[in-house]
């Protein structure tokens, strides 16, 4: 992999990790929607077209909520294998810039004065590290070919 699709790769955890914020803020606003419209409803007299009608959104908002659910435990499962990747660097120095950089979000200036290195020096590092992620990566993909082989 070259380096861009390392970065590309990894930072995909973040993206995951928002996403599944976002969908968690989405299915607290159908749940909420599904509350206040009942509360509503059961405010007017009875009416067997509104309840069918509300039972048509409620069925609505369930499937909805569903496979956002769905999708959430997706994105879970990838940001899960990332970050195993992540702890399987076996350099502190590199883990610790793999996890401040790619799951706490962190800019390189930031880790630079967290780890207490120069900047130029830090993107050396942060080369390293990522070359090392890469590395498990090639290594992977050969284990999953020989596998396939034989």
């Amino acid at each position: 992999m070259e380096y861009k699709e390392v970065v590309a790769y990894l930072n995909s955890y973040r993206k995951a990790l928002n996403e599944i914020n976002s969908i968690k803020e989405q299915i607290a606003e159908i749940k909420y929607s599904k509350y206040s419209y009942g509360k509503w409803l059961a405010s007017l007299p009875e009416n067997i077209e509104a309840n069918e009608k509300y039972l048509r959104v409620i069925a609505n908002e369930e499937e909805m909520i569903s496979r956002l659910a769905e999708r959430s435990a997706n994105l879970n499962n990838i940001a899960m294998k990332l970050e195993v990747m992540i702890n399987s660097v076996e350099d502190p120095l590199f883990h610790n810039i793999l996890r401040l950089r790619f799951i706490n979000g962190h800019s390189l200036k930031m880790i630079s004065k967290e780890i207490g290195y120069d900047y130029d020096y830090t993107r050396k590092l942060n080369k390293k590290a990522l070359d090392s992620i890469n590395g498990l990566i090639e290594k992977k993909a050969d284990t999953k070919r020989h596998i396939s082989l034989c």
